[in-house]
C-alpha cells in the first residue's frame, strides 16, 4: 500500500498455535471475505487525518513477505553484502514507525479493531471493498464510492478551499455545493 509518506507496505499474519488459523499458510488461504475487510480498512483508515490518505496495490504472497522481512532485518543491522545495508531508515521514518506502533497498541487495547466493529459495519465494509475490487480500484459514479484521496483530487480539480483539512463526507458536501 502507499499512504501520505510513501510505500507502506503491511504482512498479515495469524497465530501459529491457534487451531482456527491451522489451515492458512499463505494469503490465498484466508477467506476472501477477510481480505476484502482488510483491503478496505487499509484503503480508508486514514480518511478521518487531514492530509492523509492510503491506496492499496492489491496482495502479494508469503515469500514476497518473507523478502519484505529479510530486507527490513539487513536495513536494520546494516549487514554487510546485503542489497540494502547501509540505508537505514530516516529519523522520520523511523518516527513515524515508532507512532504507528504505538497507535496500534492503543487501538488493540482499547478494543478498537476491525473484529470489534458491530456486524453491521463489518458487512457494509466488505461490500464496499467488495465494489471496489469489481471497479479495479478506480473511482465509482457515486462520491460515496470514492476514497478520501480521490475525493481530495476532485476538489483540487475544482479549487476548493480548505479541502486538506477537510473529511471524507465534508469533502463529498463541499464538491456537491460546487457544482
Amino acid at each position: 500500500m502507499r499512504d501520505e509518506h510513501g510505500q507502506d507496505e503491511k504482512i498479515v499474519c495469524v497465530p501459529e498455535a491457534d487451531p482456527a488459523w491451522t489451515d492458512v499458510g499463505d494469503v490465498g488461504d484466508l477467506p476472501e471475505h477477510l481480505r476484502n475487510e482488510i483491503t478496505q480498512f487499509f484503503s480508508t483508515y486514514k480518511e478521518l487525518e487531514p492530509d492523509g490518505y492510503a491506496t492499496t496495490h492489491g496482495w502479494g504472497d508469503r515469500a514476497e513477505a518473507a523478502a519484505m522481512i529479510e530486507a527490513a532485518r539487513a536495513r536494520y543491522s546494516g549487514e554487510a553484502g546485503s542489497k540494502e545495508a547501509g540505508t537505514m531508515a530516516t529519523k522520520r521514518q523511523s518516527d513515524a514507525a515508532r507512532r504507528n506502533v504505538k497507535k496500534a497498541q492503543q487501538a488493540a487495547t482499547s478494543g478498537r479493531t476491525i473484529t470489534h466493529l458491530p456486524e453491521s459495519t463489518r458487512r457494509e465494509l466488505g461490500k464496499q471493498g467488495a465494489r471496489a475490487a469489481r471497479r479495479g480500484g478506480k473511482a465509482g459514479h457515486s462520491l460515496e464510492d470514492r476514497s478520501r484521496q480521490q475525493l481530495y483530487e476532485l476538489a483540487r480539480e475544482k479549487d476548493i478551499r480548505g479541502r486538506s483539512s477537510m473529511g471524507k463526507a465534508d469533502l463529498i458536501e463541499a464538491i456537491r455545493k460546487a457544482a
